[in-house]
């Protein structure tokens, strides 16, 4: 009995110190064509524009830089603001062009968040005029119940062996 409490508060300590994180949702790519005035952004996960897991986004929601002095240089409405699809598109003020090539956009702090409510980070992502997305790829590892509880079992199995072969 005492070596089923030990093993069980071993796991426990295991558990409690890997923890089950939740993701971050993080803009994954922008897309804009030339010749078409249509953003669209990408996320990791489904995204809303409150903590409560609701809301539509706006133009005010998100920081665009035009990295140079053709095609399109800010928004001008949001076209499909509801994030749950993991999604959100935008209208920019003018058509992209191919020159478009030293763009970003990124969201603001605290204006986009997980269902969770954990918010994504201010990262940008730059992009041309093409459909090119040099994506942010800046992710946080969150391990997977199943693997911590694989890797928790076979820790207590490879200290029961031990316990095993020392008898």
């Amino acid at each position: 009995m005492k070596k089923l409490i030990i093993s069980v508060g071993a796991l426990y300590i295991l558990f409690g110190v890997v923890g089950f994180a939740s993701a971050t949702p993080f803009l994954l790519s922008a897309t804009g064509f030339d010749g078409d005035d249509l953003l669209t952004l990408t996320f990791s996960e489904p995204v809303y524009s409150t903590s409560g897991g609701s809301g539509l986004f706006d133009i005010f929601d998100f920081t665009y830089t035009d990295g140079n002095s053709g095609g399109a240089t800010g928004f001008q409405s949001a076209v499909d603001a509801d994030g749950s699809d993991s999604m959100i598109s935008f209208r920019m003020d003018s058509n992209f062009v191919v020159s478009d090539n030293a763009d970003t956009i990124n969201p603001d702090a605290g204006e986009v968040y997980a269902l969770d409510g954990s918010t994504a980070p201010t990262t940008p992502v730059s992009f041309n005029g093409d459909g090119q997305t040099n994506g942010n790829g800046s992710t946080t590892p969150v391990p997977e119940p199943a693997t911590v509880l694989l890797i928790g079992t076979g820790l207590a199995g490879l200290i029961g062996m031990r316990r095993k072969l020392r008898k």
